[in-house]
């Protein structure tokens, strides 16, 4: 179990939280960089919004860190772990693969981060393994979060848990593929109730000029966001 060192609870007055359920950042805030990275501005107001005080904050898919690093700036406590720790982190991250559960020495959380690699959108970004999240195939995914988050019914007490995905679209022939409609019905039928959904939009830049002109010819629109569910757990 890590904790916080900041000497004192961050209350910069330079924090503004977003006031609407449209977050958007014109540029990455994050020191390391790492696929997938989430901003910190973002996990910021997540902590502001869903978390007090030496709360305890679980993220089973740390990646570039941006939960150990916001958790430590607002006096959070954490447990975080990850397939694939980075190397520059290896000493704060557990390596825990989730498909075993959750580490039984982790605490009961207060906040639970879930940003997982998943199906053809990560493939092969995260790591060659055949088991990692990003390169399963869509059902075992899906089979994959329902475990876990069954697990994570048992381990809380009451708390919130945030889930973030994007449609998969491009690297599925083109086809969209929601997949947040199958989480939220995963977490309510398992006792979570949906308690707000972010738009997290991304920039254009995601896709080539040439897609842009695949998509014009064959009359079809672009996804350009992520998806962030809060669920409660009373």
């Amino acid at each position: 179990m890590n904790y916080c060192k900041s000497a004192e609870f961050h209350k910069s007055l330079n924090f503004q939280p977003f006031l609407y359920n449209i977050w958007n950042t014109s540029k990455e805030d994050n020191s390391i960089k790492h696929f997938g990275l989430f901003p910190e501005i973002f996990m910021e107001n997540l902590l502001y919004y869903y978390t007090k005080p030496f709360d305890v904050v679980y993220d089973p898919f740390v990646g570039g860190c941006t939960t150990i690093d916001m958790c430590k700036k607002w006096m959070r406590r954490y447990f975080v772990s990850d397939l694939n720790p980075i190397p520059a982190r290896e000493e704060e991250i557990k390596k825990w693969d989730i498909a075993e559960g959750i580490p039984k020495e982790c605490p009961a959380p207060d906040f639970v981060f879930l940003d997982p690699p998943y199906w053809k959108q990560a493939e092969n970004m995260y790591s060659k393994d055949k088991e990692d999240l990003g390169n399963v195939s869509l059902d075992k995914f899906y089979e994959s979060i329902e475990n876990f988050v069954k697990e994570l019914k048992k381990k809380m007490k009451s708390g919130y848990v945030a889930f973030v995905i994007q449609p998969t679209q491009w690297k599925n022939d083109k086809q969209f593929e929601d997949h947040i409609i199958k989480v939220i019905n995963t977490f309510e039928k398992n006792g979570f109730k949906e308690e707000m959904r972010y738009v997290l939009p991304y920039s254009t830049q995601q896709y080539t000029p040439q897609m842009v002109n695949i998509a014009k010819s064959d009359k079809f629109p672009l996804n350009l966001i992520r998806d962030l569910v809060i669920f409660k757990k009373e």
